[in-house]
């Protein structure tokens, strides 16, 4: 079974987020935005391809935890509450007719386009919700694409096994 190649997107949202239902209307939102761009992502970016958006988690934090990222350590001085979410740009990464090389080649650049045409909305507030604000530097990506395997699943080399 082929796995999925992927790229860790984080947004920083400046707010307070206290409890379950507000990381919920956040998830919520972040959710309708990705429903409503994902037609123009299939067909502008990755036509005939799987690309999507995985595995997103809203973390609520405050400048007591541990920072993971630098940007959060620069929030951490102005501002005591965040709410973090992240999640996984993905595409699967085909070996069937492809070597790993040239999978990797197709795959990188359609996660490159999606990660940018998100960085893009976040700079012209398409993200933005209610009572929360992103500034620059607010959306990261990991510098890194990973392989990753469906739930019960192994990574072996470039394939997922049972």
């Amino acid at each position: 079974m082929w796995g999925d190649m992927v790229l860790l997107t984080e947004l920083i949202y400046q707010g307070n987020c206290a409890d379950e239902k507000t990381k919920n209307a956040i998830k919520e939102a972040v959710l309708k935005y990705l429903s409503r761009i994902k037609d123009d992502i299939d067909r502008s970016i990755c036509p005939g391809r799987n690309c999507r958006v995985d595995n997103i988690n809203v973390v609520c934090g405050s400048n007591q935890k541990r920072r993971s990222t630098v940007y959060i350590q620069r929030l951490a001085k102005r501002q005591t509450t965040y709410a973090r979410v992240t999640f996984d740009i993905a595409t699967l990464f085909d070996l069937s007719k492809t070597s790993s090389q040239e999978a990797f080649n197709i795959s990188l650049p359609l996660l490159t386009a999606i990660s940018d045409r998100l960085a893009k909305d976040v700079e012209n507030g398409s993200l933005d919700i209610n009572g929360f604000t992103l500034e620059r530097g607010a959306y990261q990506t990991s510098n890194n694409t990973h392989l990753k395997c469906p739930l019960h699943y192994k990574r072996d080399g470039y394939k997922c096994s049972d």
